[in-house]
């Protein structure tokens, strides 16, 4: 069931038609607004990464999200979404050069005309309806399968609107350039007749609404709807081990976009960007990434070229300028930065005209042709665009230990460009853990405005993985060797360690500092460097206390099960004692700890205030098809923890295999690319998937058989499921967990050498199970979900 205006009621916004619909879907609470959110863009980087934002945004909300994408599927899993590629063999230059060969008369009469502000793009139907119609087909039976209940698409992808026209849904546009849409969407759906015809598409109707990428000021019609707001988004990545710094010789970074541009129109316009910067006192960072490859031949000193895609927000704010092709998502990078920027308008390009003299116009920079390019100069452009949006950095660090910092206590946090406050946010998840539930995608905090860095070891790439911007402060992290000095310095506690359940995580105290000392040093010294305004931790990261410290800052700790803190970070810090003295500070406490388990399932009082579970299992591309709902025949997801299985063995999941192989139901294996060869060939009723969207699996499911993680725990939960844990006996960190499923009835409790036909069979009949699973799950979708919270952190921390 969808909203509809009436349940508005007092929201201020409500009054206004045009705003009424985002604030309302992506706020509603109820559990029956729970939405399944299909978000689609032409093959094209550049159009899939502004409507990531708002993904990110339906998402930490609370809804289901899901992209259908072509060509460029693994680059959109890296923004920690879920991903089906709905055209495989998609080639984006080969289609719109076809689309340009076949026919002639566009070509000249339309598409090579210059484009002035009043036009729309309604005039390039011809061209949309091309890169559309190999989407079409794998998107509307996604669509028909997966039933979403809204679709997102950005300004050129039709395929939106008529999958959301052929459900009877609504449809939310998401402009992305300076031009109107106009009549595009209904233009080039009759240009794709032959498949509306086929799959029963009616007219297509006006988006439900509109939302401006570009701020108003940057628009050369009145906008079509409100300006979404916050930064521009331009992809997750590791930034190495520390943060790249501006350097005291000028740095101009120079792009073509994302990948389209310069595969389509070619480098030609770099050649004399490239000339005029040889006679420049500054150097040059080309940033195309495998578009440049072997492509520009020998450059001059002062120029490099970046060898590996690196997001434009950090490499944007270590330069003196920007020179580009006129892309929305480089303009706004450019003025995100604070920093002038020249458009090279490329030949053949005519849509650059008209952005490179909105910057032009704007004061935000210089517009030039290449073959008129001057020899860059930012003497010209405004003091505003000159001006830095950021604080500034500090000077390089001395080899010895740097001082305490002043306290930001107190500091007034405002916008340089007077809007509202936006802050930094340091995260320190475990170092050694992939950044999954806990993590900042989970809270949305960068897409409502705000800066995130992730601090991190071990997993850096893996935590790439969900969007955000990853520094990995130990890159020399070795579990095994902590674990070798944690055996040589406290034998009782390993001992300990492999007989008795954790119960109080202060008496592992010792093995917890181990893992966080070699965090300690590189997250203090980002912290230093990037000057955060809030530090959000995980549970066993003491190093996110040490680092709210040094600063003065105030830190959030997310809990990650039943747990308790209780004294853990003090004990953790006396293991630490020599590096508290070294960087004077202390374990303090955290402004809010935040509880993900629901009231009912903690057996000791809360910390702090509980946040909603909403299930991330980081960004994927699916293979083949979601799963579809089960027939008459229940369905049991089987998900006994890749980690585990890796570093335990295959032993628990064969005794799982073999309870479950005479039950008359159907069982879908979720163990990612562990090798499970050694299990032999499956049962008929087991059939085993790849890296899938767990909230899309367990939608289709009865119950759910796992192996005690807390993740999985609570998966269970948000997708009202009974759920039946098969501990693997030689692990005892789950220990708490099970305690509590087996002591709230939503669940049955078993070491997996123990696990047989009986009660996986009472997990399918056992109404008793079923009835405490479900008011469980009613109780965590009454708490706050992890938008809310963000904004709720984020308010408290700027006030």
């Amino acid at each position: 069931m969808l909203p509809s205006k009436a349940d508005a009621g007092s929201d201020p916004f409500s009054a206004t038609e045009d705003y009424f619909s985002i604030r309302w879907y992506l706020n509603w609470e109820m559990r029956s607004a729970v939405m399944r959110v299909l978000v689609t863009a032409v093959p094209a980087i550049g159009h899939f990464l502004p409507v990531v934002p708002l993904a990110v945004a339906f998402r930490a909300a609370g809804h289901e999200v899901l992209v259908a994408l072509a060509q460029h599927a693994d680059f959109a899993a890296r923004a920690g979404l879920p991903v089906v590629d709905v055209a495989p063999d998609y080639d984006a230059v080969a289609v719109t050069s076809q689309v340009l060969k076949d026919d002639p008369a566009f070509l000249e009469n339309v598409w090579n005309v210059t484009v002035t502000p009043r036009m729309t793009i309604a005039p390039r139907a011809p061209m949309f309806a091309g890169i559309n119609r190999p989407l079409v087909p794998a998107t509307v039976e996604l669509a028909d399968q997966w039933r979403p209940d809204l679709v997102v698409y950005e300004q050129t992808a039709t395929v939106g609107p008529m999958v959301a026209a052929r459900l009877g849904i609504p449809a939310v546009q998401q402009n992305i350039a300076i031009l109107a849409s106009g009549d595009m969407h209904r233009a080039t759906a009759a240009l794709l007749g032959d498949l509306c015809d086929k799959y029963e598409i009616p007219p297509l109707p006006d988006p439900l609404m509109t939302v401006e990428a570009l701020p108003p000021s940057m628009l050369s019609i009145p906008a079509e709807g409100p300006s979404l707001g916050g930064r521009p988004y331009n992809g997750g990545g590791v930034l190495g081990s520390e943060l790249p710094r501006r350097p005291e010789r000028p740095q101009v970074a120079v792009t073509l976009g994302s990948g389209f541009s310069a595969g389509f129109y070619g480098l030609g316009a770099l050649e004399p960007v490239i000339a005029a910067a040889a006679e420049v006192d500054a150097d040059f960072l080309i940033a195309l990434g495998e578009a440049a490859a072997g492509r520009l031949g020998p450059l001059p000193p002062n120029v490099r070229s970046l060898d590996r895609w690196f997001p434009y927000s950090e490499l944007f704010r270590t330069c003196a300028a920007a020179i580009h092709h006129g892309g929305g998502g480089s303009i706004m990078t450019s003025i995100d930065a604070g920093i002038p920027q020249m458009v090279v308008r490329g030949d053949g390009d005519p849509g650059a005209l008209i952005m490179g003299d909105a910057v032009r116009d704007r004061g935000l920079g210089i517009s030039t042709t290449p073959p008129r390019s001057p020899r860059p100069s930012w003497s010209g452009c405004s003091p505003t665009a000159r001006s830095s949006r950021r604080r500034p950095r500090s000077p390089p660090r001395s080899p010895a230990c740097p001082p305490r910092p002043p306290s930001r206590r107190g500091w007034p946090i405002s916008s340089p460009t007077g809007g509202s406050p936006r802050a930094r946010s340091l995260l320190l998840p475990p170092g050694t853990q992939p950044l999954l539930p806990p993590r900042a995608a989970r809270l949305g905090v960068p897409h409502r405005g705000h800066e995130v860095i992730v601090s991190i070891a071990d997993c850096a790439p893996a935590a790439a993985g969900s969007g955000l911007e990853i520094v990995d402060v130990a890159p020399d992290f070795d579990m095994n060797a902590v674990n070798e000095r944690v055996a040589a310095e406290h034998p009782d506690l390993m001992a300990a360690m492999a007989t008795k359940p954790m119960v109080e995580p202060e008496d592992w105290a010792a093995g917890i500092a181990a893992v966080n000392r070699p965090l300690v040093p590189g997250s203090i010294a980002l912290a230093d460097d990037w000057r955060p305004d809030l530090v959000v931790y995980d549970q066993a990261s003491t190093v996110g206390l040490l680092v709210a410290d040094r600063l003065g800052v105030p830190a959030v700790q997310q809990n990650i099960g039943s747990l308790r803190t209780g004294r853990m970070h003090e004990a953790i810090a006396d293991h630490l004692a020599d590096l508290c003295a070294e960087y004077a500070v202390t374990a303090g406490k955290p402004a809010t700890t935040l509880e993900t388990f629901p009231p009912s399932l903690l057996d000791r009082p809360a910390e702090g205030p509980f946040m909603r579970w909403v299930p991330y299992n980081g960004g994927t591309v699916v293979s083949g098809r979601l799963p579809a709902p089960p027939d008459a025949r229940p369905r049991v997801a089987i998900a006994m923890g890749t980690t585990e299985l890796t570093e335990l063995g295959l032993d628990a999941l064969a005794s799982v295999v073999e309870a479950v192989a005479p039950v008359d139901a159907d069982f879908v294996l979720a163990a990612g690319d562990v090798d499970l060869t050694a299990l032999g060939t499956l049962p008929a009723n087991i059939r085993r998937v790849g890296w899938t969207p767990m909230s899309s699996l367990l939608r289709t499911c009865t119950a759910l058989i796992h192996h005690g993680g807390g993740g999985n725990v609570l998966n269970a939960v948000a997708a009202n499921l009974p759920q039946l844990i098969a501990h693997d006996p030689a692990n005892l960190m789950h220990h708490t967990t099970c305690a509590v499923v087996r002591k709230s009835g939503i669940g049955l409790v078993t070491p997996s050498d123990r696990i047989d036909r009986p009660m996986v069979e009472a997990l399918l009949t056992n109404d008793a199970l079923r009835r405490a699973a479900g008011k469980v799950h009613a109780e965590n979708e009454s708490l706050p979900s992890p938008a809310a919270t963000a904004r709720s952190i984020a308010e408290r921390t700027l006030a």
